[in-house]
């Protein structure tokens, strides 16, 4: 509604700075999406907090947003820097996955199927499927990204599992 002013946070616009599209209907406010930042932006009054004394932007970026910085976090664009926060937190989970897969599994396929019913080769063929199914998952469907990192797990753990001595 106002692209020379601030997003979110207490120098936003009394009511909210609501954020429309090209046809003017309102942009999406799922957490699925960013919320929208303004194009410009001229602030030359300063807060003690802040890391800089003005923020003058012609063609503001997502770049140019440090959220690390309170006039940022708090000030101008807190949706912003709050969805962020989330979405790395959200990315640092799902990252886990394949790591916590291969820790809870490896001895199941190490010493049970390896070592004691001797299936290295089968094991071994089943790799390069496991990995096929999760890059084309990833690649073609919008399913969350759960699945194709559990099978990365179990990738990484069969493999592991069969080669190591």
């Amino acid at each position: 509604q106002y692209p020379d002013q601030c997003s979110s946070g207490y120098l936003a616009p009394t009511g909210g700075n609501a954020a429309y599209d090209s046809a003017g209907q309102p942009c999406p406010s799922s957490t699925d999406y960013a919320p929208v930042i303004p194009q410009t932006l001229n602030i030359t009054k300063s807060q003690p907090s802040w890391k800089e004394s003005r923020y003058i932007f012609e063609d503001l970026t997502t770049a140019d947003i440090d959220c690390a910085d309170p006039f940022w976090a708090e000030a101008c664009t807190s949706n912003y820097c709050s969805r962020q926060d989330d979405a790395t937190m959200k990315a640092g989970l799902y990252m886990a996955i394949p790591v916590l897969v291969t820790v809870a599994t490896s001895y199941l396929f190490g010493h049970i199927l390896v070592d004691q019913m001797g299936w290295r080769a089968e094991m071994l063929t089943i790799v390069p499927l496991l990995l096929i199914v999760e890059h084309s998952l990833f690649a073609y469907t919008e399913s969350p990204p759960i699945l194709p990192l559990l099978l990365d797990g179990f990738a990484l753990s069969i493999l592991l599992s069969a080669v190591w001595p």
